[in-house]
Formats: C-alpha cells, structure tokens, sequence
C-alpha cells in the first residue's frame, strides 16, 4: 500500500515537471548561508543555556526547514487558485501594513514588526509576495497602456510603498520598486513613460544642488517627452508641463523629505559618500566590513578562523552583514562560488519568465528576479561601501524568518510557474 502511494506520487506530474535546477540552486545557497551563519553567532552562543532555540543559528535552522516546506505547499497549489486570491492578499497586507505602523514592534528605529513573543513577524515580506502576484493577474491581460491603467498601477504601488515608509523602512518600501518596473516592463509597457516615471527619482537628488542643475536636467526631460510621445500638439504640451512640474516638485519634496528624515537615517546616507568621515561612528559599519572583505584574500582565513568575525568587530554580521563573513573566512574563491550561484538562480529566474507560455506565469517569474536582484546587489553593494547602509538583507543568507519565508514562497512559485 505505502510502495503504492509513493509511486503514484513520483509518477505524478508535480514530481515529473518538478524544477530541480531551481531547487538544488536554493540548497546549494542555503546550505553556504547556514555555514556561514553558524561561524557569525558562534562567538555569541551560549554554552550553558540548555534551550535549542537560544542560539540564533538552531533558530534559523528550523526556520530553514518550514521554509522548505512551505516550498513544496506553494508548489503544490493551483495556479488558478493563486491568481484569484492574489488581489484578497493584497488587501490582506494593506491592512497589515496600516496595522503595523499603529500598534507595531520598534526595532531598529523602525515600526515594522508584530511581536508574539518568540516569533517576530514583518508584514512588508507578505507585501513583496502579494504585490508581485496582484501585478502578475492585473498586467496579464493587458495589451494598451492609457492613463487610467497607469494610474491603477501607480496607485498599486505607492500605496503600500507609502505605509512601509511611515515605519520607516526604506529598504523594503524600494523592494517594491525592484518588483514593479521589471513587471510593467515586462508587461509592454512603453519605454517613455518608464523613463518618466523614473526621472523624478534624479529630480530628488538634484534638489541639493543649484536651481541650474535642476532647470537644464527638466529641460532635457521636456524635450524628451515632446519628441517621442506619440500624442496630438495639445497633448504634448500637456505631457510637458505636467513632467516638468512633477519634477520641479519633488525635487523640492526631496529637500522635505532630507530634513524630515531622523538622524541616525541622515548619517546612514552621509557615510555612505564618505565613511572615513565618521570611522567610530556612523562609518564603523563599512570601514569594518571593507576590512574583513579585504583581509580575507584568495583563499580566506579559514573557516570559523576569522578574526573580525570571531573578535565580534563586525556589526550585525548575522543579518546585513553576513556575506562580510564569507569574505574573511573563504576568500575571493568563496565570494565567486556564491556569487556564481546567485548568478546561475537570477539567469535561471529569467529563463522560466522568458520560456513560459503564459503571461500571468511570466510576469511572477520577472517580478521574483526583480526582488532577487535588488536584494543581491544592494546587499553586497552597501557591504563593499557602494551603496548606503539600508537593512537589505541577502537572500538563504542572512538571519531571519520572516525573509527566508518569504523567498520560499517566492521559490515555490517560481518552481510552480516553471511547469
């Protein structure tokens, strides 16, 4: 009876058409992740405590194995199923978000967390998943793009983006960004108004800067849209002076915002142009890890050899900073061999979006490499001193279960719209 059931299962085309490429991928960095981990909190493990879930480690262990489990559920679902829940999940983690930001957990300066007691909970992860399937069915059957529609998606997007940033967490209210423009992209939509929509983000930063700046980069974008839209002369016109307004406005919302912000927020971002301004402060973070990145060499110091690790210099190695480790105690060869794999799991992401038949498949596929993509490179960025010190963590690596829950979801999903 039991060698019955077990062949009907593996003869069954969930198993027949199971994506092992993508899934020996998620071991592969998972298994690098959780070795990495332990060599990051042994030095703060406790040798006395007689709980398995005191060492952040075996928490994250049992976090791992739900999350493959998890894996295998999301696989297992309808696709049809997963479309048309797609917009109740998203109202679902609207209201979380407006949840959270009320009676919410603080950590690290941000509100951003439900607190059970020993599991904690981010509903900005279950945002990612749910903005990523309600852009997928919304976009799937659309062929022309008008004003409507795109006030519809920016509407989709702002919103949650919006509550996220009252938290405050920038990091996860840009993920939603990383998600977005490669959907709508992908989806057709047109190049000029993709460029558009990015130039307020230029705009922003030039707002601390002379008038003359912001006044030539507006001009240029006028230009633009006056050339290459494809209206009447009224409409040109329109288009014109509504792009040169919005950027004129939020370059000076940019100013707002700067003064708006909290200080420790302020400095995150001054360090980031210059670390060594502040080594003991606000620079602390990336001189030390640039100095466990260089320290490690080709072949590292060995594994659970590393002194800026073992020695604790390194801040929040178990989290954002965990590839630091990596660094210190494989090397260069460690670093590539990640990185290759990450490489391989985005280009594999891409050929299922490319490959599938079906519109709705392809655009979860591209908004899940969107994410990964962010992730990857802000996190190795910031570490390496390229980008500001955001909270990004890095994906089967970093410590955390609310994340490693969510990129399972996300992988069961991929592996199912693979099929």
């Amino acid at each position: 009876m039991v060698s019955k059931l077990l062949y009907t299962f593996l003869d069954s085309s969930l198993v027949k058409k199971f994506d092992l490429i993508t899934f020996v991928l998620v071991i592969a960095i998972t298994a690098f992740g959780l070795a990495t981990l332990y060599s990051a909190t042994l030095s703060i493990q406790s040798s006395d405590s007689t709980s398995f879930l005191s060492s952040n480690f075996n928490k994250q262990v049992v976090w791992v194995c739900f999350g493959f489990v998890v894996l295998f559920v999301v696989n297992a679902l309808s696709l049809d199923w997963i479309s048309k829940f797609s917009y109740s999940s998203y109202f679902i983690s609207v209201i979380l978000l407006i949840l959270v930001v009320s009676i919410g957990y603080v950590a690290g300066g941000a509100r951003s967390w439900f607190n059970f007691g020993v599991v904690r909970f981010q509903p900005a992860e279950v945002m990612k998943i749910s903005l990523i399937l309600t852009l997928a069915r919304f976009l799937a059957d659309k062929n022309h793009f008008d004003f409507k529609l795109t006030a519809t998606i920016l509407v989709m997007v702002i919103l949650p983006f919006g509550l996220i940033m009252l938290q405050p967490d920038l990091g996860s209210g840009l993920a939603l960004i990383a998600i977005s423009l490669p959907m709508i992209f992908w989806a057709g939509f047109p190049l000029l108004i993709l460029f558009l929509l990015a130039t307020p983000i230029v705009s922003a930063l030039l707002g601390f800067l002379p008038i003359q700046y912001l006044a030539i980069w507006c001009l240029v974008v006028g230009v633009i849209a006056f050339v290459f839209s494809n209206l009447d002369l009224v409409k040109k016109i329109i288009l014109v002076v509504l792009t040169i307004g919005v950027n004129f406005g939020v370059s000076k919302i940019g100013l707002f915002a700067w003064n708006s912000l909290k200080t420790y927020q302020q400095n995150r971002i001054l360090t980031f142009l210059d670390p060594e301004k502040d080594p003991i402060g606000g620079g602390y973070q990336v001189l030390q890890s640039l100095t466990a990145i260089g320290s490690g060499g080709f072949w590292g110091k060995g594994y659970l050899e590393g002194t800026q690790t073992q020695l604790r210099f390194l801040p929040e190695q178990h989290t954002d900073f965990i590839f630091s480790v990596l660094a210190e105690e494989m090397g260069f060869v460690g670093v590539a061999g990640v990185l290759i794999l990450f490489l391989f799991l985005c280009l594999r992401t891409l050929m299922i979006a490319i490959s599938t038949d079906d519109r709705f498949n392809s655009l979860v596929a591209i908004g899940i490499w969107g994410l990964m993509v962010y992730h990857i490179f802000i996190n190795i960025g910031m570490l390496a001193g390229l980008m500001p010190v955001t909270g990004i963590p890095l994906p089967f690596f970093s410590y955390g279960g609310s994340f490693y829950l969510s990129m399972s979801v996300m992988m069961g999903l991929l592996i199912r719209v693979s099929r």
